[in-house]
């Protein structure tokens, strides 16, 4: 903990000399700090990075790495802060399984697809928004996802696994590969739309859910257009949320205390706000916590669990006597 302190300030000490608006890069490989800056600094840090080093990153927004194959830590300053960590770019994850150290993200936003595949295993996304494509395929196994939020696709397939604890999840579905597993837990799945044809919940192959809710955003109703969970997932402990939503369900055959409920559960109604007080008494997931994201071990918070610096001020000159004046904030870890 000592070291990781120290790490942290020098990479403060280090980003203070300039202004918020610079893209900055701090590489942190044992005692040594490495600095890289503008639209390509994520880039720079990753080719000089050895398996095991740390990236932490300032806000503003990245180019992508093409293709990760390195086992590093990587550190935004969070997707809810005024000047939060942004990705651009297709990102392609593929590190080789004999790599000890472990590829992580945190505190990041990702703006293009992010695909997994080949021999990677036990990739890390905490805290981190999606807003497009998720894939995670061709034998990429054992894939967390813990308080995150994926705002459009999550695509698994081709003999890959992952696992998804406390997050948001709208669009999931099996791609045309075959042994592929998910598992959802204390997660919210929204399936909506895009043509009005269905909500393609026929296509979460493979799937088990456990204390999740289920919505359906076309007009929070189900009809006999609209096809439910194929056989060959299960549900335990889950709320369909929406007209006759409960007869999603009427395909699987392993089916465990799964109700169904209205968005009115919802603080003011919104399915991204907690539950009502009596709502939290009512819907308890396996573990006797409420059903959902803020419930079970990992309650959801895209809050970041180190601390970040979330206001920073330089003036743009020395005083007479050769003192700089800085103004730096930093949030507590959560």
């Amino acid at each position: 903990m000592k070291k990781l302190l120290i790490s942290f300030i020098a990479s403060m000490m280090a980003i203070m000399s300039f202004a918020q608006s610079t893209l900055v890069a701090t590489l942190t490989h044992g005692s040594t700090i490495k600095m890289f800056y503008g639209v390509y600094a994520l880039q720079q840090a990753h080719n000089a990075a050895a398996n095991g080093d740390v990236i932490n990153l300032s806000g503003g927004t990245f180019q992508s790495v093409d293709n990760i194959t390195k086992g590093v830590t990587i550190r935004g300053t969070g997707t809810l802060e005024a000047f939060p960590t942004i990705i651009s770019g297709w990102v392609t994850i593929n590190v080789p399984s004999n790599i000890s150290n472990k590829l992580s993200f945190e505190g990041c936003c990702f703006n293009s697809p992010v695909t997994l595949k080949g021999t990677t295993n036990d990739v890390l996304f905490l805290k981190n928004s999606f807003n497009y494509d998720v894939g995670v395929i061709e034998n990429a196994k054992h894939i967390i996802f813990v308080n995150c939020n994926i705002n459009y696709s999550l695509y698994y397939g081709d003999e890959s696994s992952c696992t998804l604890y406390n997050s948001y999840i709208r669009d999931p579905k099996s791609g045309y590969g075959n042994n592929s597993t998910v598992n959802f837990i204390n997660c919210a799945i929204n399936h909506s739309t895009i043509d009005g044809s269905g909500l393609n919940l026929n296509l979460i192959h493979n799937a088990i859910f456990v204390n999740c809710f289920l919505f359906l955003e076309n007009g929070w109703s189900y009809s006999y257009y609209n096809k439910g969970i194929p056989v060959s997932s299960s549900a335990y402990y889950c709320v369909a949320v929406g007209t006759n939503a409960i007869e999603i369900f009427n395909d699987m055959i392993i089916k465990e205390n799964c109700t169904s409920a209205t968005k009115t559960i919802f603080t003011d109604g919104n399915p991204w706000n907690d539950l009502t007080d009596e709502a939290k008494t009512k819907y308890l997931g396996n573990d006797g916590t409420p059903v959902g994201m803020y419930g079970g071990v990992y309650p959801f918070s895209l809050v970041p669990s180190y601390p970040t610096i979330t206001k920073m001020n330089v003036a743009n000159k020395t005083t007479a006597d050769g003192k700089l004046s800085v103004e730096i904030e930093v949030s507590a870890a959560e």
